[in-house]
């Protein structure tokens, strides 16, 4: 039996809620390159 799924442990699922529900909440960026520079400030 695998164990439950723990996102708290996996840093790409930390990232993945700051860009979603804080830097990036609203953002349309022109492009990935605005899209990265955002995510790159976190």
């Amino acid at each position: 039996m695998l164990p439950p799924y723990a996102s708290e442990l996996n840093p790409v699922e930390q990232l993945w809620s700051h860009l979603k529900h804080g830097r990036c909440d609203n953002l349309l960026p022109k492009d990935l390159q605005v899209l990265k520079d955002e995510a790159v400030e976190f």
